[in-house]
Formats: C-alpha cells, structure tokens, sequence
C-alpha cells in the first residue's frame, strides 16, 4: 500500500527550503503527495515548488512563515483555509554553537520555540484532525544531539531530546487509532 492509500494525498513539510526537508518533500512528491512547503525564505520555497510539480506532476502551495513566532501554527492554519494535511513532516530546527552562557535567553527561547512550541502546536492541531479521520503520519525530525546532554549544543541537544521523546509517547498513544507517529534521529548534516 503506497502512501496515498495508506495516509492520504496532502503532506506538509516545515522546513522545507533546503537539506533534509527539501529531501522529504522531493521523496513525498515522488510518490505522487501534493506538498504544503513551509519555511522562512519564500524564493528557495517557490524553486522548490516549481521543480517538484514540473518533475512529479503535484500540486504544490507554500507558505512563507518564520517558525520562530509565537503565532507560526496560527498563521500557518490560516493559510491554509480548511485544506486538510495527512502527512506532517517538521523538519525545521534552530541550533547556537557555542557555550550556553555566551547565547542570550531570549536566543534560547527563540530556539525552543522553533524546536519545540510550534511543532508541539503543530501536532496538536494536525494530529487531532488525523485522529478524527482515523489515519495520518507525522515524521519529527530530532537528532543524535537528543541522546546525551552535548556541551556547546545545550539548548539544541535539549529541545531535540524533548521532540524524540514527544514522537515515542505519541506513537504509543495514536498507534491504535491510525496515526503513526516517529522521530527521525539524524546525525551531523
């Protein structure tokens, strides 16, 4: 059972503008997904678009739209307009390197709200309305960074800690009602 079948035809991938978002979207539109891009930077997200509905005939929207503000989740709903999402991929993620001491707290707050407050915003509104039709999947992108405290990583390692386990527990929690839930770990990119 391909995808479509199994999740239905919408994914939505934050972080969508280059690396590893970029990658899931082209893999999502290999399969013949239509894709809603999200990230900060619209021309990279138009390109983007453009190169995927020209190579796997989708249909693609973005929303140009910092994750970093309080109101990303509301904006990004809006934006919407009602369309449904089956799949949510979130990919974006902020990091400092550096001591912890020599990065200001409202830094630190900025980086747990991209890591950690939008995507658990994200889930509570996505992940309702997949639970309520009965299927869906949600891919988090933590790290590596997330297994043990990384000095010089602090903040990061810390709300990538937070996003793995938040994907176990709701895993465990939407198994059974046909949501699947993971955490992709991804190492040093």
């Amino acid at each position: 059972m391909g995808l479509i079948q199994k999740y239905g035809k919408t994914a939505l991938v934050a972080g969508a503008s280059e690396g590893i978002g970029a990658a899931f979207a082209k893999s999502l539109a290999a399969e013949g997904l239509d894709l809603v891009l999200v990230a900060r930077r619209e021309e990279p997200l138009n390109k983007l678009a453009g190169e995927l509905e020209s190579r796997f005939n989708i249909k693609t929207t973005c929303i140009p739209c910092d994750l970093g503000a309080v109101d990303a989740t509301e904006q990004i709903t809006e934006a919407l307009g009602g369309r449904e999402i089956d799949m949510l991929v979130y990919n974006a993620a902020l990091s400092y390197i550096g001591p912890f001491i020599e990065n200001s707290v409202e830094d630190n707050a900025i980086i747990a709200q991209i890591n950690m407050i939008t995507p658990l915003k994200m889930l509570h509104v996505f992940g309702e309305k997949m639970i309520s039709r009965g299927r869906g999947a949600v891919v988090i992108l933590a790290s590596l960074a997330g297994f043990q405290g990384s000095g010089f990583l602090t903040v990061y390692a810390a709300t990538k800690a937070f996003d793995r386990t938040l994907a176990e527990s709701l895993w465990y929690e939407w198994k059974d009602k046909g949501v699947n839930v993971i955490a992709c770990c991804a190492g040093a990119t």
